[in-house]
Parts: C-alpha cells; structure tokens; sequence
C-alpha cells in the first residue's frame, strides 16, 4: 500500500530532520490513506517542530472528529496557549476517555494529569 509507505517515508524524514520534505510526504500519505490517524497526528509534529504551530493545530482540528485520544492530546496541548476553553474542553474529554478505560498510552495520561494540575491551579471551569 502506497500510503503505508509514505507515512513511514514519512516518519524517517522525520527523524533525521528533514522536516519540509517529512511534511509533503506526510501530506501524500494523507491523500492515500486518510483514515489512518497516525499520519495527521505525524503531520502536526512536523508543522509544530518547523515552528508553524497554527498549521498543526489546524491539522489536529481536522482530525479531533475521530476520537483518537493521541490527537485529543496533542490538540490540548498546542491549543492551549491561544485558546484555553477549547483545551480545556479538549482536557475533559480526555478525562472522560480516561474513566472508561480508553486510553492505554501512559504518556497520554500523563499529559491529562499534568494538563489537569495547570487546570485545577487556575481555578478553570467550563
């Protein structure tokens, strides 16, 4: 599957630091396989790390229809800073996964209990 191939293509660019040519070929991948969650997920790591925050974001917003608690997550995190209501809305979601039992990544939790202290010491509510 063509698609598979660029999303992993597109994982090595990634890691060596290749990130302009990680995202076109992410972008492939994407057009490919659109199902796959992992690519906008990857595709967003790749807009955040060349700096382009706001195109990660949009990438990840794109993608929070799914449920994915990796995107919910980095979602949370990158929306935070420019728009706290809508990661701390993201940030309850998380933690609603969480009490049924959804999320099996540790550092997705981890990231909700760090996210939830922030929350509990500004006093958020929704």
């Amino acid at each position: 599957d063509a698609g598979i191939l660029y999303y992993w293509q597109g994982v090595v660019l990634q890691g060596l630091g290749r990130l302009e040519e990680s995202v076109d070929t992410f972008q492939c991948a994407k057009d490919k396989r659109p199902e796959d969650l992992r690519i906008p997920n990857d595709l967003a790591i790749s807009f955040y790390m060349l700096g382009n925050r706001e195109e990660a974001v949009e990438v990840l917003k794109q993608a929070m229809l799914s449920g994915d608690p990796r995107i919910l997550c980095n979602l949370m995190i990158l929306s935070e800073p420019d728009d706290q209501r809508f990661a701390d809305e993201i940030y309850q979601k998380l933690q609603q996964l969480e009490a049924e039992d959804v999320i099996e990544d540790t550092s997705i939790s981890e990231a909700v209990k760090e996210y939830g202290a922030r929350f509990a010491k500004r006093g958020a509510s929704i």
